[in-house]
């Protein structure tokens, strides 16, 4: 093979191989940060996280709505109660997560928690 024919093969070469890890790397690329849920209101009440290994916390009060965290069974949970309404089942909650420095604030289903 030429010199020429060599570098082009060397070069097509390696442009296929950035080609595949860049088009790996985006599809095993993380999800972006959702961002906290617009709700403002004050934080009256305690309750722990009961029945749940991990209790997920959403951006809005719906276990379909995007997730902003998980808080593990036996965490310390601050919420408003003026967020709670009737039928709903959802609260507005923050606590923390994954290793207790982590602030998760969002909306999480009443039947997981533990109230006093």
């Amino acid at each position: 093979m030429s010199g020429k024919r060599a570098k082009l093969c060397i070069a097509a070469t390696t442009l296929a191989g950035s080609a595949l890890t860049a088009g790996t790397a985006n599809a095993a690329a993380p999800a972006r940060p959702v961002a906290a849920p617009a709700y403002s209101c004050t934080y009256d009440s305690l309750t722990h996280v009961n029945g749940a290994d991990w209790l997920l916390v959403h951006t809005s009060p719906s276990t379909s709505a995007p997730r902003v965290g998980e808080l593990p069974y036996g965490a310390q949970v601050k919420f408003c109660s003026s967020s709670y309404t009737s039928g709903s089942g959802y609260v507005f909650v923050y606590g923390y997560g994954y290793n207790g420095s982590t602030k998760v604030t969002g909306w999480m289903v009443t039947a997981y928690l533990a109230f006093p």
